[in-house]
């Protein structure tokens, strides 16, 4: 078949890590919000932006969301999704929420994390779904491993939301975690 083996010694991720360019970022101490229960068209529950004025390209490697109150409905799935166009109106950070390299000695990150952004409709894809129980189930969420499906460009953001029902006043937080470099995008 002439095909080339090759033995993997490193594990994921390390060389981000190494050469400090991993980050993430989630809801922290910010306020939980409330699942949407159909799929969003132009507004982000939440968002990794990345800042016109940035010169590199954001690599998201992770997304993930847990229960943090109320009784969860029965169901929930992680949607992500990249609009085509840049986004309009840059987003301010998330109040209360942490951004922040994932190593020490990093160069800072640019990029923000923002809720409630106004988007041009993305095809909003189901990266994890399960069947959450109906219940008080603080912690409980989804987590997918994105690996290179998306390159946000400056100007451009990667949306996120949970899709899942309202239950008794059950509320998500989110976050990213991303690298960021030095990329050539083609035309």
């Amino acid at each position: 078949h002439r095909s080339l083996f090759v033995q993997k010694l490193e594990p994921d991720l390390m060389e981000f890590a190494r050469v400090r360019r991993r980050y993430g970022a989630n809801t922290g101490a910010g306020t939980a919000i409330a699942p949407v229960t159909a799929l969003p068209t132009t507004t982000s529950s939440w968002i990794l932006y990345n800042p016109t004025a940035n010169n590199r390209v954001l690599v998201p490697l992770r997304a993930y969301c847990w229960g943090v109150s109320g009784t969860l409905g029965l169901g929930m799935a992680l949607l992500l999704g990249l609009p085509n166009d840049v986004v309009a109106t840059a987003p301010t950070a998330y109040t209360s929420s942490v951004n922040k390299a994932l190593m020490p000695k990093s160069q800072g990150t640019s990029a923000i994390f923002g809720q409630g952004t106004t988007i041009t409709a993305p095809v909003w894809n189901v990266m994890e779904a399960r069947t959450q129980p109906n219940a008080a189930d603080v912690g409980s969420g989804l987590v997918t491993d994105i690996g290179g499906m998306y390159l946000v460009e400056p100007g451009y953001g990667l949306a996120g939301a949970v899709l899942a029902p309202v239950g008794t006043t059950a509320l998500f937080g989110f976050g990213f975690i991303w690298a960021e470099l030095d990329l050539t995008m083609g035309a």
